[in-house]
């Protein structure tokens, strides 16, 4: 089938059929009388534009005169009797009407629109388009080989399937369709809201096809309602009884899922098409565990909301197939720039698969085009355009035909791990064995590097084949693991289909690749710019945010008509809505070639004990299919071992506690992590409340352990604090404490049994963490965001975190006489606002509301705070609260604080501290800044004047000698505040976790004051804390699911020959990838080297050959460095 052909056909019908005929008059142009008819209402309907796609044809007119709807017919162009649109196919939007007929099998049609007024219609006034080609969708691939039927709802000719269930779901009705749904063989339930109807089809007992139409721009409220809180959720509760002969399908070209993706979870016969996907919270379309038969074609993906990853900026996957899924197809889908395409197997599949990736365009995406764990995979006519980091890649023994591809500017088309191209970087695939890939046919434009089994029979990126038909020998084997190709696409599993020319491959891509006509969404990449360059593309992103549909209205307001001359056909209908739900890959940067990694920068080690958990588990946690409880797996888990919590809530009525005897040690962490980033939830709100004596109140999470990793979880309305640390050296990362009521996160001793300062908490490193809305209901005055308080060791640290409308302080450092001070603190890199008020506006008179509250009692303790801001709180944005030995404050921001009453900055009880580098803006209460000690280039307010200082200067809470007229709001980027109840904790965080704030408060560079106040550009201004020992590390990796933690090999060059050519460890008088490879074979344990080539691999001459020389080996192949 010729779909360049097709394709541009769909195009010629958009400008050639029914055009308007115009004869100008003296007075008026044709270009007058066509704007005329655009924004006017006519006597008779005039079709503005007609055409056809792929199995639907579509038709627009402009408004007439008198009519109060629409009915739209179609019909074959070799039949007299029409039948009639469903109503919800019929749309106004901004620019006229608009019907679209899907479910046409090829054929020629023509489509008629009749206007309605009042109950009748009004046939004199039609008007019919000229016919339309209508062309099937390409059906070729794994999905549909092993079906006698079609795949999803649809049969093979495009056609309905019998007795099929069509659910229009659009912005409006999402939460109020409704359907009875069979919940069990002869028992049906009424279901309201399309999440409702979605948990109702997981039961697997409705046996007729579902046809789930998106209609319009559709937001996640109410679409992420069946079980997972990012994406519109299609799941079967037990793989023996699977929802199946589904299809979920966008009308026309607008259908957009704006904020959540689609997720399938042990679905069977699924179709997913004609649908955009904007800013998914996860991976866009996840096949999670265990689809079959599934066909995810002509849809466009674009960017995802940034995750907790550095490699998650754009999104985390487009589109990722794990744990099982076989026969797929991915097919005609338009990728916008991704960050990570398609990540096809984890690493737990049973066999082959069987997945096909066909006529793609991979329109600047960056890698995974796909990424291929243990399958085998099909690769053919995809359209690489423009790939900054590679094309497919191979690891863990899978296999890979990749046939008859369009690669332009990809500059490593095809890699396997650990060998060719790979072994020449810096390693892209965390490590994992290699693949073996069979390549035929493909044309490569500017490529920096494809190595051929031909070119290194040893260490190559494929085997190129000289003929289709052509088997890989037996003898060709991944590098590493050994493994050969099966030859699937010779064999009887093989599917029928006919590859294009590769070289017309980029024109039928990009002429039918994504929604139909391309979709409402328009861009051009720059490629001159674009093509290299893997960061986020702001402008394209900001015009993904700004998107918004001209649809106007759904419906034409139709009525039962005959279509002048035939009883109309209609589709059974019931209205509905879509929720949807996805799972996240996650994969972490490690820093290439380095021997040592700080734990503040690398996640602690873990090794491969890993136990998995679940809201309701019960099993042994081997699994993900036997996942045990969070209580058991918190008992079991090893030192250096991980508990991967399931997405999920977790609702507990009692304190959860971490003993003192359940350590982890310096080198092998115990980690707590949500599995793949999913959103979990711990939920103590059903813990009781003791209003007359609060010490009796449950905490959530009580660490009394130490050398604990917790990562990526929500703390959620526990009777006291969040979360409580008593032991030393944990990390808490990337985690949400949400309504509790008290603190959320707090620091202190276990007991006042533990008396000696040595064994209070310390060395505890709270990390890119959020807290906020914690309000104790007793008082209104203990309900911090953070604190380190009353009983805490030395060498706690904040970094990167967020503290937000909490009912007392953002920070509490409070100390009394009675326990004697705390060890020092350290702030940095934060931000704390809005305090003294929860987001709904509750709080109580002893609510004090203070930013940055760093000390209490007048017990001193030299407490540091760097490069932080404070704005909009209650009381003071920034105080020592009369701690006399406060020590530094520097880099730090305060604007618009004593919203009640209070000072932007208030150091007037302490002795004798240090203040550099501040900004002070827009005081609320006109309350003067006040310090005791000395100041340094700074500005500040005191008696209603701004003052500024730039040299050294004591001060005892006065003013200074040079009055300044103080900054305004043009001296900042903007001070736009985020609104209130904003997720701040995505809106304000980059993929790594840390702070971009996206202009607040930055001053700008053509300022006075550019020099003075908290910097959050995107990187951390305050170099990072390193509160853990380093960690060994085994390879240079720059993707990988989990840190590993491993010894280096080293070999000592003492007593060793003199070199005789640097880098030379195959002794062949030459320098190429083939010493890499020994090198690095040699630094992992699979080979020896000769005394000579030992000699001749120590490049950095240190006396051993380990993972700096391969580093610099590597370099020196890719031109980075020209000498050793």
């Amino acid at each position: 089938m010729n779909y360049k052909k097709i394709a541009v056909a769909v195009t010629a019908f958009s400008m050639a059929f029914s055009s308007i005929v115009c004869m100008p008059s003296d007075n008026l142009s044709c270009k007058d009388i066509f704007a005329s008819t655009q924004v006017s209402a006519i006597e008779n309907a005039v079709i503005s534009e007609s055409g056809a796609g792929f199995e639907s044809a579509y038709v627009k007119w402009n408004d007439v005169s008198g009519a109060d709807g629409y009915n739209v017919y179609y019909r074959k162009a070799s039949d007299s009797s029409y039948t009639q649109l469903d109503n919800e196919l019929i749309r106004k939007y901004s620019y006229g009407w608009r019907a679209d007929a899907v479910g046409l099998p090829a054929g020629s049609y023509t489509l008629k629109v009749v206007p309605v007024s009042g109950k009748s219609e009004d046939t004199s006034k039609a008007a019919e388009t000229s016919v339309l080609s209508v062309e099937a969708y390409n059906r070729d691939g794994f999905a549909h080989s092993n079906m006698s039927e079609g795949v999803g709802a649809y049969n093979n000719d495009g056609s309905l399937k019998e007795n099929a269930v069509v659910l229009y779901v659009t912005e409006e009705n999402k939460n109020n369709i409704t359907m009875d749904v069979y919940t069990s063989d002869s028992k049906t339930t009424s279901c309201t809201g399309i999440s409702a109807i979605l948990k109702a089809l997981q039961k697997g007992c409705e046996k007729r096809p579902i046809d789930i139409r998106l209609v319009g721009q559709i937001t996640a409220s109410g679409m992420t309602d069946s079980g997972d809180s990012y994406n519109l959720l299609f799941k079967s509760s037990s793989a023996s009884k699977m929802a199946s002969n589904i299809t979920v399908e966008g009308i026309g070209d607008d259908a957009t899922c704006y904020g959540f993706g689609i997720r399938g979870v042990r679905m069977h016969s699924f179709e997913i098409r004609n649908v955009a996907i904007m800013l998914f919270g996860d991976d866009g379309i996840a096949l999670q565990d265990d689809n079959s038969n599934v066909w995810i074609h002509n849809n466009d993906i674009f960017y995802g909301t940034a995750g907790s990853d550095a490699d998650q900026a754009k999104g985390d996957g487009s589109m990722d197939l794990k744990n099982d899924s076989q026969y797929i197809t991915i097919s005609y889908n338009h990728f916008w720039d991704s960050g990570k395409m398609s990540l096809c197997g984890m690493k737990s599949e049973t066999g082959e698969n069987w997945i096909t990736y066909h006529h793609n365009w991979f329109d600047h995406s960056d890698s995974r085009h796909p990424r291929i764990r243990t399958m085998t995979v099909h690769v053919y006519n995809n359209y690489y355009d423009g790939n900054a980091k590679y094309g497919v890649g191979v690891t863990m023994g899978a296999n890979a035909f990749v046939e008859a591809n369009y690669f332009r500017n990809c500059p490593r088309p095809m890699m396997s791990s650990k060998q060719g191209s790979d072994a020449l970087g810096e390693g892209t695939f965390s490590g994992e064995n290699g693949g073996v890939i069979k390549s035929y046919n493909n044309i490569m434009e500017n490529q920096t590097s494809y190595i051929t089994y031909q070119q290194d029979s040893s260490s190559f990126d494929a085997y190129e084949a000289s003929e289709r038909n052509e088997e890989v020998p037996s003898s060709v084997k991944a590098l590493a693991g050994g493994t050969g190709y099966n030859n699937f696409d010779t064999s009887s599993s093989m599917y029928s289909y006919t590859a294009d020319n590769p070289a017309d491959v980029p024109s039928i891509v990009m002429a039918g690749a994504g929604r139909l006509g391309g979709g409402d969404f328009k861009w051009e990449f720059d490629n001159s710019k674009d093509d290299a360059d893997y960061s986020l593309n702001s402008e394209l992103m900001a015009a993904i945010k700004s998107y918004k549909t001209e649809l106007v209205s759904v419906g034409g307001n139709s009525v039962n008509g005959t279509g002048g001359d035939a009883e109309p056909v209609v589709t059974e209908v019931t209205e509905a809505t879509t929720t949807t739900a996805s799972e996240t890959t996650v994969t972490t940067t490690k820093a290439p070639d380095e021997t040592t990694v700080s734990q503040t920068t690398e996640k602690p080690s873990v090794t491969a004990d890993a136990i998995y958990c679940s809201p309701d588990g019960n099993g042994d946690g081997s699994s993900v299919n036997s996942p045990a409880s969070f209580e058991d797996a918190l008992t079991a888990v090893k030192a250096g071992g991980v508990i991967y919590m399931l997405e999920g809530t977790y609702k507990y009525d009692h304190q959860i506690t971490i003993a003192a005897d359940n350590s982890g040690s310096a080198g092998a962490y115990k980690s707590i992590k949500a599995y793949n980033n999913a959103d979990v939830k711990i939920d103590f709100s059903s813990q009781s409340y003791n209003m007359d004596d609060v010490s009796k109140n449950d905490r959530g999470l009580q660490v009394n352990g130490s050398y604990w990793y917790i990562y990526g979880i929500r703390f959620y309305g526990a009777a006291d604090n969040g979360m409580y640390i008593a032991g030393k050296n944990n990390r808490i990362e990337m985690c949400v404490f949400e309504a509790n009521r008290d603190t959320g996160l707090q620091i202190g001793r276990s007991g006042s049994s533990v008396t000696e300062f040595a064994d209070w908490p310390s060395d505890n490193l709270i990390l890119n963490c959020t807290s906020f809305n914690n309000m104790d209901p007793a008082t209104g005055e203990n309900a911090d965001g953070f604190a380190a308080k009353l009983t805490c060791g030395n060498g706690n640290t904040f970094d990167g975190c967020i503290s937000y409308n909490n009912v007392d302080d953002g920070w509490d450092l409070y100390a009394k006489s009675a326990t004697g001070p705390i060890g020092v603190v350290t702030i940095r890199n934060c931000i704390s606002f809005r305090n003294g008020q929860t987001s709904e506006g509750v709080f109580t008179k002893n609510s004090d509301g203070n930013g940055f509250k760093l000390g209490g009692g007048g017990v001193g303790t030299a407490h540091v705070i760097e490069n932080c801001i404070s704005f909009e709180n209650k009381k003071h944005g920034f105080t020592d609260n009369n701690n006399p030995l406060f020590s530094s404050a520097t880099k730090c921001t305060s604007y618009s604080n004593g919203m009640d009453s209070g000072a932007n900055f208030q150091f007037d009880r302490c002795t004798s501290g240090t203040f550099k580098d501040l900004l002070s803006f827009d005081n609320q209460s006109n309350t003067s800044d006040k310090f005791n000690g000395n100041i340094d280039h700074s500005v500040f307010y005191n008696s209603k004047k701004y003052y500024l200082v730039t040299a050294p200067t004591a001060i005892a809470n006065g003013k200074t000698d040079n009055v300044d007229k103080g900054p305004s709001a043009d001296d900042f980027e903007n001070t736009d505040v985020p609104a209130l109840g904003a997720d701040v904790h995505k809106l304000w965080r980059n993929a790594d976790g840390s702070i971009n704030v996206h202009g607040f408060l930055q001053v700008k560079d053509s300022s006075d004051y550019k020099d003075m106040g908290a910097k959050f550009d995107g990187s951390s201004s305050v170099e990072p804390v390193v509160t853990e020992p380093v960690v060994t590390v085994t390879a240079p990796a720059t993707e990988t699911s989990e840190t590993v933690s491993a010894t280096a090999s080293e070999s000592t060059n003492s007593g060793l020959p003199a070199y005789t050519l640097l880098g030379d460890a195959t002794l062949d008088n030459d320098v190429d990838v083939r010493d890499v490879t020994l090198v690095n074979q040699y630094v992992v344990k699979m080979a020896d080297m000769s005394e000579q080539a030992i000699a001749n691999a120590d490049v950095i001459k240190d006396n051993t050959v380990d993972l700096k020389d391969l580093g610099q080996l590597k370099k020196y192949l890719i031109k980075v460095i020209t000498e050793f």
